[in-house]
Parts: C-alpha cells; structure tokens; sequence
C-alpha cells in the first residue's frame, strides 16, 4: 500500500486539474477528486448532483462521477 501511494504521489496523481482529467483512464472520479478539480466545497459539488446539474453513479454509499461526461461538460462539449 505504501509503495502505491508513493507511486501515486510521484506521479503527480495527487494533482486534481483538466489535464489530470484528460489524462486519467479511470471510468470515473471521485467526489472529492470533482471537488478539487472544480475548486469546490463538496458539500456544492453533492448539491449540484442532487440537482442534476453533474452525471452521477451511485455505488452502496458511494458517489461517482463519470469521467468523460464531467470532461464534455467542462471543455463546452454538451450542456449543464
């Protein structure tokens, strides 16, 4: 686990921009990672799915963010 976090963090992984996002082949981010990236309180971006404005998978307790749709959104790609 150490060596993977390690791993991660020299990588710049733990650096949450578009770049990042349209890097990533990951299926999906993380609400927290959305946050980030957006410079959001979670607690906003949570508010923002529940409204319908952000692509969600809900997953148990879990909260995801569909990676593709979320990096259409943010480059004008397709509308809120």
């Amino acid at each position: 686990m150490a060596t993977a976090l390690s791993a991660r963090t020299q990588t710049g992984a733990s650096t949450r921009d578009l770049n990042w996002l349209r890097q990533s082949t990951d299926a999906t981010v993380t609400l927290a990672d959305c946050a980030r990236l957006l410079h959001l309180d979670p607690r906003t971006v949570s508010r923002a799915i529940e409204d319908g404005q952000l692509p969600s998978i809900k997953v148990g307790r879990r909260i995801l963010i569909p990676r593709l749709p979320l990096l259409q959104m943010l480059e004008g790609g397709a509308a809120a």
